[in-house]
């Protein structure tokens, strides 16, 4: 079955996400730019659930980890244009197409947010305990993390069932 394809214009809320998301993108590449001269050879690559470093490697291994973040950001971004390829929980028809795919690229777009988040908050943390500001990640952040993907699925999937 074909479904239908219908252009889902963005709201001046997916704007203002859109915008979050790309500004903690920019800083993810940016920071860690600004920053990598100063860095000595070796810098914490690993961390413990509680944020605390438990593997070394070389300040060239920040890229590698940033480019993981980055390449989802941009595959997430790239998706969000063609919702009427996504699995969806019900039948997609002419009549809830459009509130289906809204539903669908709002999920893309909040997680794309709270991934470049993520990531910067890693080079952030990885930067300033490699710089000796800091000895480990913020102790919120990994509960924050992983709080802020339920909400944000929870709210999903709600609002997909909703009638």
């Amino acid at each position: 079955m074909k479904r239908p394809r219908v252009k889902i214009p963005l709201s001046n809320i997916d704007w203002l996400i859109e915008i979050v998301g790309g500004v903690f993108f920019i800083l993810m590449i940016v920071y860690p730019w600004h920053y990598f001269d100063q860095l000595p050879e070796t810098i914490p690559t690993h961390f413990d659930a509680s944020g605390n470093p438990d593997g070394y490697d070389s300040k060239d291994k920040l890229w590698n980890i940033l480019s993981i973040g980055g390449v989802i950001y941009i595959v997430l971004t790239i998706l969000n244009f063609s919702p009427h390829f996504f699995n969806y929980l019900t039948t997609i028809t002419e009549e809830n197409a459009a509130r289906q795919y809204r539903l669908a690229t709002t999920l893309l777009r909040r997680l794309k947010v709270l991934i470049a988040i993520c990531f910067f908050e890693i080079a952030y943390g990885t930067i300033q305990i490699a710089l000796f500001n800091s000895e480990s990640l913020n102790a919120w952040f990994l509960p924050a993390f992983l709080i802020m993907n339920l909400v944000i699925l929870v709210d999903y999937f709600y609002s997909a069932f909703k009638k």
